[in-house]
């Protein structure tokens, strides 16, 4: 299907948004975000970093959108639209809410203390029931850069997942965005270890979402982030994921246990090779 023509027409919002601000409000790997106004609504503005083949950036930007476009649950950020004005650039522009909480990240540190464990664990529960709906589409949707930057907070406090498939966009135009980045994309403390030491044919799949889920699991309910150095220590990951599991998982629905559960992380990756985390 031509992704310029999958989308519907009321999703076109050339010529009905503007900018706000002169400087983005955020910027990550792979996009920056400006305020903007919608119908005297405030809105995010995402505007996608160059890349020096824009023509074939272009093209994947309209996939990725139309998949985004396609895309409704409670835990996925909301797709206003899309604006193609020429001083936006070669790739338009994403246009969808403006979350004034910002992201996980933000959100958990400005409160600190104060956020109880209980919500603590619907912050979790919202960020695995929205992988697991993306990872339920046909085809399944590989988010590849799931990390607290790329979780917002939205005016009910809930978690909506964003930015799912760019990170494959600049693995394809072999761009990662940042340094930061492996050569697989993703910020590499939230990527399984088959794409930190794999090699450029390993790729994100389920798999490699399910893991950086724990590592957000981790983060969300408390725990000190997992850096590099940890990461390389899987006798103590493995530990902290059991931690997590035995205390998130009693009571929850069938499709959170499958992806959170603690096998989820043995079983063999898509070339029927065993990833096993353990110590």
């Amino acid at each position: 299907m031509d992704p310029v023509n999958s989308i519907a027409s009321h999703f076109n919002l050339t010529g009905y948004v503007t900018i706000l601000s002169h400087m983005p409000d955020s910027m990550g790997n792979f996009s920056c975000v400006f305020r903007g106004s919608l119908n005297g609504h405030l809105v995010a503005i995402k505007i996608i970093k160059a890349t020096t083949r824009p023509e074939s950036m272009r093209r994947k930007v309209l996939r990725e959108r139309a998949v985004w476009a396609s895309t409704d649950h409670p835990n996925i950020h909301l797709f206003y639209g899309y604006a193609d004005d020429p001083s936006f650039g070669p790739f338009g522009v994403l246009i969808s809410p403006w979350c004034a909480h910002g992201d996980a990240s933000k959100f958990l540190e400005e409160r600190g203390e104060s956020i109880i464990f209980a919500e603590r664990l619907e912050l979790w529960k919202g960020i695995i029931e929205g992988v697991v709906y993306l990872h339920g589409c046909s085809p399944a949707i590989i988010h590849g850069d799931l990390k607290p930057g790329n979780v917002l907070i939205d005016d009910n406090g809930r978690p909506r997942l964003c930015d799912f498939g760019l990170a494959r966009v600049f693995l394809e135009e072999g761009s990662t965005g940042m340094t930061t980045t492996s050569e697989h994309t993703g910020t590499t403390r939230y990527l399984a270890p088959e794409l930190v030491f794999g090699d450029e044919l390993v790729h994100s799949t389920t798999a490699s979402d399910a893991y950086a889920v724990g590592c957000l699991g981790l983060e969300v309910k408390g725990f000190r982030s997992l850096g590099c150095a940890n990461l390389l220590s899987r006798s103590y990951f493995l530990k902290s994921l059991m931690l997590v599991t035995l205390t998130t998982c009693e009571g929850k629905s069938s499709e959170i246990l499958e992806l959170a559960d603690l096998p989820q992380v043995h079983r063999p990756n898509e070339n029927g090779h065993r990833i096993d985390y353990g110590g």
